[in-house]
């Protein structure tokens, strides 16, 4: 799933079940690298990345695209970051 598909809303339930079913089938670390923005945004919201790496995270989020930023905001505000 690329960047511009997630931005218009175009993918299929499929890619949502896809995504999700990789992401709870692998480490943190490797979700939070992957290369499709779904699964980025479902460790970005998983309970184990804590403030100290949101922290982190903030740190490079210009090289981030626009969802991924968007996701960002909500759990760093949510956790009281911003």
């Amino acid at each position: 799933m690329d960047d511009v598909a997630l931005q218009f809303g175009q993918f299929d339930q499929r890619c949502f079940y896809i995504a999700f079913d990789e992401f709870d089938n692998q480490s943190i670390e490797k979700s939070l690298s992957s290369e499709d923005a779904i699964i980025r945004v479902f460790a970005l919201l998983d309970r184990r990345i804590g403030k100290r790496r949101l922290r982190s995270i903030q740190e490079n989020l210009h090289n981030e695209g626009e969802v991924f930023r968007t996701f960002f905001n909500i759990r760093a505000e949510a956790e009281g970051i911003l």
